[in-house]
């Protein structure tokens, strides 16, 4: 039985991918923020307040400096590294390319995001 239910499960979410991947409509999407400061001091800031700090690469604009919510980015990590960025009224698919994390306190400190 077991069994059974998860056959049904991925069956039900082998329907939702498309050939590029998954809908945007079943990604998550993550607020984002443009930064303008840099350096060890304010990325120390922003990770007090839950957020990280992140790079955006993009064939079609330059490299942009963010900060996101790290408790939604667990989840896009476990969700297949994928998800919907939100700066502004614009939101785009990203793929996330390097993520680094604390040894002690398993928390994100650092995200490289692709555009795709």
């Amino acid at each position: 039985m077991l069994a059974n239910s998860i056959k049904k499960r991925y069956k039900s979410g082998f329907q939702r991918i498309r050939r590029n991947g998954v809908k945007m409509e079943d990604l998550v999407t993550i607020q984002g923020f443009l930064r303008e400061e840099t350096g060890k001091g304010y990325c120390r800031k922003l990770r007090n307040k839950d957020r990280v700090p992140a790079n955006l690469l993009g064939a079609d604009r330059k490299d942009s400096l963010l900060e996101i919510e790290g408790k939604w980015l667990s989840k896009a990590w476990q969700n297949g590294k994928k998800f919907n960025l939100q700066i502004g009224e614009t939101v785009k698919p990203v793929l996330i390319k390097e993520l680094q994390i604390s040894a002690v306190k398993r928390k994100a400190l650092h995200v490289d995001l692709q555009s795709l």
